[in-house]
């Protein structure tokens, strides 16, 4: 499996039987959802649809702006991100 090599090389165990890659997932869309961040903006950083025919089917994708104010909000400490440059 990709993900289980790529939690090994980046030293990322499973100690508790609990943590998995798909961890990750979680915690960013539950941050975001915490943050009252819209459903559809959530849902397009995620890769997922959005329900309803009205955005799923005549609606675009989201702007990268809007997509990057969305992550500007998400803030984990002692995380630093400082090192990856926006182009």
């Amino acid at each position: 499996m990709i993900t289980g090599r790529y939690r090994k090389t980046v030293g990322i165990t499973r100690t508790d039987g609990k943590k998995a890659y798909h961890s990750f997932r979680h915690t960013f869309i539950n941050s975001l959802k915490q943050l009252s961040v819209p459903e559809a903006n959530v849902a397009a950083l995620a890769g997922h649809q959005t329900e309803g025919i009205t955005y799923s089917r005549y609606g675009k994708d989201l702007d990268v702006t809007i997509l990057r104010e969305t992550l500007d909000q998400l803030k984990f400490e002692g995380l630093d991100l400082e090192h990856i440059r926006w182009r």
